[in-house]
């Protein structure tokens, strides 16, 4: 990467860069997105040349034939928030003291009426299948910046719903 004029320090940068590339190549296209954005943000910043190579790639797809990666991202990724909120949601229960045996039921209990609802034994499914996948690809949970920077602290909040039932308005996953 060139040297830029960039108000950034050039190390922050470049960590940034690199945990954008791991989490696009763990799968989450919010690492191309946030690497994108930075981009636009500070103009002085060059976009990395793994980003502009997807670009162009995507770029020929679309021109050329059917481009249905970005459908199967936003199914998947629904799927690993609502994995993630619900993993969240029993951990805090766990940290406050709940007994195993009834820590999904008060979980489901929790989340009812917000997108990541579930029965008990589908909270318990999400909770073993965000612990396998966080063990062996963290950035397949990668939260955009644009989100990180409004969060308040708390697990999932308003803007969270909003932003997700915006950017995901099918419903279905309920």
């Amino acid at each position: 990467m060139k040297r830029t004029s960039s108000p950034l320090p050039e190390d922050y940068i470049k960590r940034e860069f690199e945990t954008y590339r791991k989490a696009f190549a763990a799968g989450n296209e919010w690492g191309l997105a946030d690497a994108l954005t930075l981009c636009k943000e500070y103009p002085s910043v060059p976009l990395p040349s793994w980003a502009l190579d997807v670009l162009r790639e995507r770029h020929a797809d679309a021109y050329h034939g059917a481009y249905k990666r970005s459908a199967k991202w936003k199914k998947q990724y629904q799927q690993d928030m609502i994995d993630f909120d619900r993993a969240e949601t029993v951990r805090e229960c766990v940290e406050h003291g709940t007994p195993w045996k009834v820590v999904y039921e008060n979980a489901s209990k929790m989340l009812e009426g917000i997108v990541s609802s579930g029965k008990p034994d589908a909270i318990e499914k999400s909770y073993k299948r965000f612990k396998r996948r966080m063990k062996k690809n963290p950035f397949r949970y990668y939260i955009p910046r644009s989100i990180r920077q409004r969060d308040t602290g708390r697990r999932w909040t308003k803007e969270h719903s909003e932003w997700f039932m915006k950017t995901f308005p099918e419903g279905r996953y309920k």
